[in-house]
């Protein structure tokens, strides 16, 4: 029943695609499309990663059809990782066909979906992360003043189908400044490729939203029931999740505050459920976040920040505390991060940087606690009406320690630097040098040096090459994170926006 569900999606989306060309006659259409070929020439490996991308969108009237063409070649795809660069693939990889009537819509194919801000239900594409949890069935919304309502049905998009998701969500303004939702998931899973079963996820619960000219408030209280398919185990223990944030906003002053309780709530759907953790955009920053080691299934933490601008916007001030651990108060993590962004004249921009963290992680079959203190900083400088550099520079100090032999052995302590030149021209061109190094002995190179050049041409082409090598570490976006393995050798990225 699911296969031919799914079948039928796909019939009707073939039967729309092939007889778009006769409807679209003599009302306008809106065209969009881009392209992105990206090729990776790693020399430490002698081999090649070649991605191209093609994304197209269709507009008629009230309806849309999107698809995305990929291709992924490997050079070979038996000695590379798989983890790291995946299956060869070339067809189509995504499409969606979208009808939108007032404020209804619906669609059909790869659809996304977010409920609660991502704690009831977390369907989307993050591309800084390569992850993509699409869901191929049916989706429809109706948002009118004071009411929405959304439904979700399908199966996973990716790889074979496993996976099986129905959502629900209502949602209210009880007030003018007020909004209440209710949102209910169910997710089944079949057996995975090794034979264990998966049983059902029912995940159900509400979120409130309030906002005012002084801030706003918005907190999500979900709980999820486990049902196993053997009926002599079905008794699994709830699990749940709150989250919530508030902003303040006083003059110049700025307030966040966020905290979240999860206990037992991994499941397929909630990658990317948002935490606590204030997450970096500087390598080193990145490199050590705790972001990739916090727990669903059993951590709670809390995040405050205050942002101050002073003198007219000259001086702006960001201090923010967070901490989080496990229920019964171990793995415990801590950060403090500060800057201060100074403009001693309307062109210069001085900012500096300060964070110091500590975290206890499983790693294999005991603990390793790391504590990192970290100081940067960065200078802009226009030279010219078209020119100007940027200078960021950034130091780390680690101190790691296996703590199932702490007793008799000393902590590993190492250093990682790194410096970055950008020279821009606007509005065309942008030419960057990085360059790390390192007191690791663990290593094997103790330094990396890579060059990039950034080309804007004909308005609607941009060309990136870059060269020489960098030291890897991990990428985080909304959450999410990914492994960055170390690379030596050519890059080339080339996107067109038609």
């Amino acid at each position: 029943m699911r296969y031919g569900a799914h079948r039928t999606v796909r019939y009707l989306f073939l039967f729309l695609l092939l007889h778009i060309p006769a409807i679209v006659e003599a009302q306008e259409t809106t065209i969009q499309a881009h392209q992105e070929l990206e090729i990776w020439n790693d020399s430490d490996l002698d081999e090649m990663v070649a991605d191209e991308r093609f994304d197209f969108r269709l507009g008629y009237g009230n309806f849309a059809l999107s698809t995305t063409f990929l291709i992924h070649q490997p050079s070979d795809a038996d000695r590379l990782d798989p983890n790291l660069y995946g299956d060869p693939f070339e067809g189509l990889r995504k499409r969606m066909l979208e009808a939108r009537v007032g404020s209804a819509v619906a669609q059909i194919g790869h659809v996304y979906s977010t409920l609660a801000r991502g704690v009831g239900l977390q369907i989307i594409e993050n591309q800084p992360v390569d992850f993509d949890n699409a869901v191929d069935g049916f989706r429809a919304r109706w948002d009118e003043e004071r009411y929405q309502i959304e439904l979700l049905a399908g199966g996973n998009a990716f790889d074979e189908k496993e996976i099986y998701v129905k959502a629900a969500s209502f949602g209210t303004a009880a007030l003018s400044d007020l909004h209440l939702s209710y949102h209910a998931v169910q997710v089944d899973s079949t057996d995975d490729p090794a034979g264990r079963p998966r049983g059902r996820d029912r995940i159900h619960g509400g979120d409130f939203e309030w906002s005012s000219m002084w801030g706003d408030l918005f907190a999500a209280y979900l709980v999820r029931d486990y049902i196993h398919p053997d009926e002599n185990q079905r008794e699994y223990p709830q699990g749940h999740a709150g989250y919530g944030v508030c902003n303040i906003f006083w003059g110049p002053l700025s307030l966040s505050f966020e905290g979240a309780d999860f206990l037992r709530y991994k499941w397929a759907y909630s990658q990317g459920t948002p935490i606590p953790i204030r997450q970096h955009a500087t390598t080193l920053l990145t490199r050590g976040s705790h972001v990739a080691n916090f727990r669903l299934e059993d951590e709670r933490g809390y995040q405050a920040e205050a942002l101050l601008g002073l003198l007219d916007g000259v001086l702006a001030v960001t201090l923010n505390h967070s901490a989080s651990e496990t229920h019964d108060e171990e793995l415990p993590f801590f950060e403090s991060y500060g800057d201060l962004q100074w403009h001693p004249n309307p062109d210069l921009t001085i900012t500096l940087r300060a964070s110091e963290s500590e975290e206890t992680i499983q790693a294999a079959n005991h603990e390793t606690f790391f504590e990192r203190l970290t100081y940067g900083g960065n200078i802009y400088q226009p030279v010219t009406d078209t020119w100007s550099v940027e200078i960021d520079f950034e130091t780390q100090g680690v101190q790691e320690q296996n703590l199932s032999v702490s007793s008799y052995t000393f902590p590993i302590e190492t250093r990682d630097n790194l410096a970055t030149f950008n020279l821009y021209h606007a509005p065309n061109l942008a030419f960057a040098v990085t360059h790390e190094w390192t007191n690791d002995a663990r290593e094997k190179k103790d330094e990396w040096t890579f060059a990039e050049m950034n080309f804007q041409f004909m308005e609607r082409h941009q060309l990136s090459l870059g060269f020489g090598s960098f030291r890897g570490g991990q990428l985080c976006s909304g959450g999410i994170c990914r492994p960055l393995a170390p690379f030596t050798g050519l890059r080339l990225n080339w996107q067109t926006v038609f």
